[in-house]
């Protein structure tokens, strides 16, 4: 069998499953499912949170902190800067090594340039 012919038997074998699997999937899609698109639809883009017992008031308070927060209670407060002449596969290996998707560039007399964004990096061609 060629490599070709292996990876065709291999997709078809994939197919085979998922379509397989959507069929057991569609049995679910009843009255109790339109019911949950329904209240997602409503929600209007908040947040859905549901739950019984134990788990409804985890969900409460969840939905009690998540209404309070503000953008300065998420941010990155000492955020990793470099120099804006730092080589761009230089920048890829340091956010790789401190596991994180950004950094700040900055200038002359450390003033703010802009962001990296590792998947910016990426488009580019770096891979690391």
């Amino acid at each position: 069998m060629t490599e070709i012919s292996r990876i065709s038997e291999i997709t078809r074998n994939t197919l085979s499953l998922e379509t397989q699997s959507l069929e057991l999937l569609r049995v679910f899609i009843n009255k109790r499912f339109e019911q949950i698109v329904h209240l997602i639809h409503q929600s209007n883009g908040k947040v859905l949170l549901i739950g019984v017992g134990k788990s409804g008031i985890g969900a409460m308070k969840i939905a009690d902190n998540i209404s309070q927060l503000k953008a300065s209670d998420l941010m990155t407060k000492n955020p990793i800067c470099i120099d804006q002449n730092l080589l761009a596969f230089e920048a890829l290996k340091m956010m790789q090594n401190k596991k994180i998707n950004h950094l700040v560039i900055t200038g002359k007399g450390n003033i703010y340039k802009g962001i990296v964004h590792v998947l910016n990096l990426i488009k580019e061609g770096l891979d690391g």
